[in-house]
């Protein structure tokens, strides 16, 4: 198939990206383990920034090398308006490469698009919107199902029914809505719309999924120690919360962009055990991950900008790219 130049250019990106990124994925993927096991010497806040900047890091780090090494090659070294033929397998990982891109993007506009819907049906279907004991805005629904959800990515709310209400004493409520302040506070719904924003490695997969459940459940511990802050009696109270709203009939899934008191896929026996037992971590230094990942990430700017002062080396980079569309 015969590609004019611009085209050519967009299917390199596309191509490309697709490459790289699914390297850096597969090399994530396969340190998963070895990274969780390591989270877990962390506070549950620590752990959950890194893995967050761990699930980054393959998408940061191959836009970086599109942009900053593919690209200029091609504009510096392809001859301008000019046609080439282009292999089978350049045309597979193109498409590839905007099938991923494309289904990241498609799934993020569902979850909002789900969210702001959810959003609608509380406003117009809630009996009550403010509650004196918290300084959440709430959507009081008329349920006995046990519905305790942080529902909205910008201006979050929280979602609750009369049953959990009518179920929890003022303390157990409290310490629910002080749960549910924590996850507002470090705006983990936009954390789960930034992770839906990421690509995966290949199309319609879910090549992260280990990492993302990890980070969800490092969050709700992570919430949970900001709710309690280390007082035995706030601790009690959340455990009992957990159990009795647990004890209530099955309630409805939380949709994607969701923050449940809650999670169906979670173990709530851990959960309860980290409450009532002492919490101990390994001396693991936060600042040291930081700045090990910031030396990597001066390495390759650094890298980056040998490779563009250097003509020949950006000469081997086009070469590369010439063997990739043919």
């Amino acid at each position: 198939m015969t590609l004019p130049y611009f085209i050519r250019l967009i299917g390199l990106c596309g191509a490309s990206f697709f490459l790289v990124h699914a390297v850096l994925g597969i090399a994530l993927r396969l340190a998963a383990n070895s990274i969780l096991r390591f989270a877990n010497t962390m506070k549950p806040r620590d752990a959950a920034r890194f893995l967050m900047l761990l699930r980054f890091l393959p998408f940061v780090g191959t836009t970086v090398v599109v942009l900053g090494i593919c690209l200029p090659s091609y504009l510096w070294l392809e001859p301008g308006a000019s046609e080439e033929n282009v292999g089978a397998a350049f045309i597979a990982f193109a498409v590839c490469g905007a099938s991923i891109l494309l289904n990241s993007l498609l799934r993020s506009a569902r979850a909002l698009a789900a969210s702001r819907k959810f959003g609608i049906w509380c406003r117009e279907t809630r009996i009550k919107s403010e509650l004196s004991a918290t300084n959440l805005p709430v959507d009081i629904l008329d349920s006995e199902a046990p519905v305790i959800f942080l529902a909205g990515v910008f201006r979050p709310r929280l979602a609750l029914s009369t049953g959990v209400l009518r179920t929890l004493s003022p303390e157990q409520r409290k310490s629910v809505f002080r749960h549910e302040e924590a996850h507002r506070a470090s705006r983990d719904n936009f954390k789960r719309l930034l992770l839906l924003l990421t690509p995966e490695i290949l199309p319609f997969s879910r090549s992260f999924r280990l990492m993302d459940e990890a980070w969800a459940q490092f969050s709700e511990w992570a919430a949970d120690d900001d709710a309690t802050g280390n007082d035995p009696g706030h601790s009690l109270s959340l455990a009992e919360s957990l159990v009795r709203v647990a004890r209530m009939s099955a309630g409805p899934r939380p949709l994607p962009l969701f923050t449940s008191f809650i999670p169906p896929d979670h173990d709530l026996s851990v959960r309860v055990n980290r409450l009532l037992g002492p919490r101990s971590f390994e001396s693991k230094s936060w600042r040291r991950v930081r700045a090990i990942l910031g030396a990597a990430a001066c390495a390759l700017i650094a890298l980056i900008t040998v490779l563009l002062v250097q003509p020949s080396a950006l000469q081997s980079v086009h070469e590369l790219l010439e063997h990739l569309t043919h």
